[in-house]
């Protein structure tokens, strides 16, 4: 199910990720699992895990140990 696109940039500006000037200016965001599937690749997340992310249940600390378990940090 899509997630909102003010919802999504909230949990992750709350998360520590912020805006990147550069080849966008903002956040963009579409609606659509396809999307919302890179965007959990991108965080090196599976898409369960990117919702709880944006839901809020997957705290900051918590996403900064997985991605340490991860070894990408």
């Amino acid at each position: 199910m899509p997630l909102d696109r003010r919802a999504v940039e909230a949990a992750l500006l709350t998360k520590g990720f912020r805006p990147r000037e550069g080849r966008h200016r903002r956040f963009i965001y579409y609606t659509g699992d396809g999307l919302l599937r890179a965007m959990a690749r991108q965080c090196k997340l599976t898409r369960r895990e990117f919702d709880d992310l944006i839901a809020c249940p997957l705290s900051r600390d918590q996403y900064e140990a997985k991605l340490l378990e991860l070894d990408v940090i």
